[in-house]
């Protein structure tokens, strides 16, 4: 069987999906992490992924605040890959928008 070949993408303001991007190979897996700004770009960057053989996409929990994402990207795609959420139970979640809001402020703040 060859490689499977699937991406991880996730929202980080400001970044350039062309440059903030990764590939992590292993024994028959071959991982593609792509930073994208926006959920516009989440939508041209899977189409291109498509493109180069990704298989399967998983979305990053922030995704979750606009879960009609998936459908888009699905529909982007024509159907053609499985498109997923990673998601956080209980208060794991709360705790990771607490390290995002604690950022931002920070950011805000010059810091």
């Amino acid at each position: 069987m060859s490689d499977i070949k699937w991406a991880f993408i996730f929202h980080s303001e400001g970044s350039d999906s062309r440059e903030n991007r990764f590939v992590v190979n292993g024994d028959g897996v071959s991982a593609h992490l792509v930073a994208v700004p926006d959920n516009a770009t989440a939508i041209s960057v899977a189409k291109e992924l498509v493109d180069q053989g990704i298989q399967f996409i998983e979305l990053c929990g922030s995704f979750i605040k606009t879960p009609e994402i998936v459908d888009q990207l699905l529909d982007a795609t024509s159907n053609k890959i499985a498109v997923g959420i990673v998601g956080f139970r209980g208060s794991s979640g709360d705790k990771v928008a607490d390290l995002f809001k604690k950022q931002a402020a920070s950011r805000a703040m010059g810091g």
